[in-house]
């Protein structure tokens, strides 16, 4: 009967969109969720890029502004100190450009600031830097802890007395434990905990290692910590 004809020519007709249809939809909502992971990339890569443009400036201007003053005194520590800040902007420029770096090249970056550092001094038999654990083999993203070695010179040895500044780092197996401890000075007390350093180093871990990493901060009048675990799988 014609009406049973039209029933199944109706049929055959939706059965052809629909199998037209829903690829093309099934298509385009992947190409769609594609295309915004690809844009979240991008803008993470981006921010994460800003955040560690922040920290070389301020790093190379610190650096800078330590050994014009021993030049101007005509200290012999100036000739090792350009070295230094030679060979950590070498590290800075050409290595961690890549999305990882060997966790022995970032602790060693950080033990040639940290030898950078104490240069300044006159009283520095209280920064230690004390490293634990096998290093070989283990990756990481670049740059993520010198923010805080950063402040803890910045708000450690300002109108401090005896400078006390000390750094631990932890490896056990994929777990890094990462400590460091510091003297506030007594004018900058309410800002050791808010900086841009330790606002930018919270952003990163956030961005690079979300879910894998647990930020501890302790405060008091005179002494800063920050405990650090960070898990690298």
């Amino acid at each position: 009967p014609q009406p049973v004809n039209l029933w199944l020519g109706g049929l055959v007709l939706l059965s052809t969109v629909l199998s037209v249809a829903i690829p093309i939809k099934i298509w385009n909502t992947a190409r769609i969720e594609h295309r915004l992971q690809e844009q979240e990339k991008l803008l993470m890569a981006a921010r994460v890029e800003a955040l560690a443009n922040q920290i070389n400036p301020h790093f190379l201007f610190n650096s800078l502004n330590n050994i014009y003053s021993l030049v101007v005194k005509e200290s012999k520590k100036a000739p090792m100190q350009i070295i230094m800040l030679s060979d950590l902007m070498r590290y800075m420029l050409y290595q961690t450009d890549d999305e990882f770096v060997y966790l022995k090249s970032e602790i060693e970056y950080l033990q040639n600031y940290v030898a950078l550092q104490k240069m300044r001094l006159y009283n520095n038999d209280g920064v230690r830097l004390q490293v634990i654990g096998e290093l070989e083999g283990q990756r990481i993203r670049p740059l993520l802890f010198v923010s805080i070695v950063e402040n803890a010179f910045k708000y450690g040895t300002y109108n401090v007395d005896d400078v006390l500044i000390e750094i631990l780092f932890k490896v056990q197996g994929n777990d890094i434990y990462f400590e460091c401890r510091n003297k506030i000075g007594g004018e900058i007390k309410e800002t050791a905990d808010s900086g841009i350093g330790l606002k930018n180093t919270k952003e990163r871990f956030e961005l690079l290692y979300p879910d894998k990493h647990d930020i501890t901060i302790r405060s008091t009048d005179e002494i800063f910590e920050i405990g650090i675990h960070l898990n690298l799988i």
